[in-house]
């Protein structure tokens, strides 16, 4: 992918120029109408706003805009095509007369997420200067006023907008003037933090951003995010080639062989792959990294269960006892928010962990949503899709940077018989007992112990029923061994077997097993 700033400095500057003379000639208050009107009379994209006081959404037009997210209405995640059809659109209404490459126009320039274009919310959650804010930062950059107090006092204001993150801004600012700022988009910060070792995550006022301009400031900013868009497509080790995991996936096995153990593992590989690697063998450091990233919302943990429903999962009508009066409200449940976490820092990855997958009415939990999971259905996806919430009344789709684990105890529900809409859907993998974890102990081979009775099981009943390893992995005695079998391996056989001793005897009938005398009291009952 060839970049070519000429075509950049023709179209993108020229259009920031228009902007500002638009302001300068008819001031703020017409300015920004007159972009809202534009978007809207020409149907180039949603612009439709929503009231806290009215149950349905997008039942108001948005009155007015700001030029970033004028800049990100040509700059989304859609196909060249699309953005080409606004372009010119806008181009032509600007009195804009340039010729350019279709073709490479937009190679190389980072684009915003298609489900957080605005660089402001909903007109319930916004404040009165956020719009006003944003056109004074980009005239601000267009006067070249860059190193002023008054810039730095701004751009820390906008950071504070619902809608807005560092990433965006900084990308907004890029589209303005590529020279003088840096996107921080997620394909440039991995790019940095591979090629200059600099970790753009710390960054969150104009202060840092400043610092990190500073590092670099003998490096063409262009370029950089440039080679960040080609280091996606030719490097092998850009960001999401380095997770080696599939978006949707669940990890099956029977009871004790450490599947929400391992989805920890995966969940703080996919969110932070730098300390993963660094910390990939300290279990203690990775599950503290892993509670981090909960509370900061990266990561949701859940379990389903019989009861568990939509409305839990994605959203519903919950009662709301507001001193002696009782009122009803729409709450998002743990599959929206995440979403919609994952959708306004698109830079980062997120995980929602769904352990017991399989005990839940899947059907009744995920509803429509279902087809919405599959990778080439996201946000941003080219077959994307997206579906209007039944209470909300709100357009949804699920974006690309969330990662669904589920586990599955196979002893449960065997995969023969899982939810057709969870087979297509997600990938399988199998987690078996790993023998090798397990030593000998007071004379007994605990990893032989192990193999003779999943063998025994698998031979006389299934494989979905064999015992996994996590049993074993903190016993330090005979004693502890004696316990485990008594309070946790013989009721779970018996729960199994509907407590039928001599079907017992037929698991528990090996070499080792005849160490254990709470095993020997079980097979002289069926003598």
């Amino acid at each position: 992918m060839k970049c070519d700033k000429n075509y950049f400095d023709k179209v993108y500057t020229e259009i920031a120029n228009k902007l500002y003379e638009l302001e300068m000639n008819k001031g703020l208050y017409k300015a920004k109408i007159e972009l809202a009107k534009f978007l809207r009379e020409k149907n180039l994209g949603k612009i439709n706003d929503k009231s806290k006081s009215e149950l349905k959404n997008h039942d108001l037009k948005v009155e007015e805009i700001d030029p970033f997210t004028f800049f990100s209405f040509f700059n989304d995640g859609k196909t060249d095509e699309n953005r080409n059809k606004v372009l010119k659109e806008i181009l032509n209404w600007l009195n804009i007369n340039i010729s350019y490459d279709e073709k490479k126009i937009f190679n190389g320039i980072p684009t915003a997420n298609n489900q957080n274009l605005w660089f402001f919310p909903y007109q319930f959650e916004r404040k009165k200067d956020d719009i006003d804010n944003l056109w004074k930062l980009f005239n601000l950059v267009i006067e070249n006023k860059i190193d002023t107090n008054e810039f730095e006092q701004l751009f820390n204001k906008c950071l504070e907008i619902k809608q807005v993150a560092t990433s965006k801004l900084t990308m907004g600012l890029y589209w303005i003037k590529p020279e003088k700022f840096i996107s921080l988009d997620k394909h440039t910060k991995n790019y940095l933090k591979k090629e200059f070792n600099i970790n753009s995550d710390l960054i969150k006022d104009f202060s840092s951003y400043k610092e990190l301009l500073n590092k670099i400031k003998s490096k063409n900013f262009f370029e950089i995010v440039c080679k960040a868009r080609n280091y996606l497509h030719y490097e092998s080790n850009e960001l999401d080639s380095e997770i080696n995991c599939p978006l949707n996936q669940i990890l099956y096995g029977p009871p004790g062989t450490g599947k929400t153990y391992k989805t920890i593992e995966l969940a703080v590989e996919i969110v932070d792959k730098d300390f993963y690697e660094e910390n990939k063998n300290n279990r203690k450091s990775i599950k503290k990294r892993f509670n981090e990233l909960k509370k900061l919302h990266q990561i949701a943990f859940i379990t389903f269960h019989q009861s568990f429903s939509y409305e839990d999962f994605i959203e519903g009508i919950k009662p709301d006892l507001n001193g002696n009066e009782l009122r009803y409200k729409i709450e998002d449940g743990i599959f929206k928010r995440i979403c919609n976490k994952a959708k306004e820092n698109s830079d980062k990855n997120y995980v929602l962990i769904i352990d017991e997958i399989n005990r839940g009415n899947i059907a009744k939990i995920f509803g429509e949503l279902i087809t919405l999971i599959e990778e080439d259905k996201r946000v941003g996806e080219d077959e994307e899709l997206t579906t209007i919430l039944p209470y909300s009344k709100s357009e949804f789709g699920v974006p690309s940077n969330l990662y669904i684990i589920g586990t599955m105890n196979t002893a449960d529900r065997s995969l023969v018989y899982i939810d057709s809409a969870l087979r297509r859907r997600f990938e399988f993998i199998e987690i078996e007992p790993n023998y090798d974890l397990l030593k000998e102990i007071d004379g007994i081979n605990l990893s032989k112990l192990l193999k003779e009775i999943n063998n025994n099981i698998e031979n006389y009943y299934d494989k979905d029923h064999i015992l996994g390893h996590s049993y074993f992995l903190k016993v330090k005695s005979k004693e502890d061994i004696e316990r485990v079998f008594k309070k946790q391996i013989i009721p779970l056989l018996n729960e199994y077997f509907y407590e039928d001793v001599c079907m017992l005897e037929r698991f528990l009938d090996c070499e080792e097993c005849k160490k254990i005398e709470v095993i020997k009291e079980v097979l002289n009952k069926c003598k």
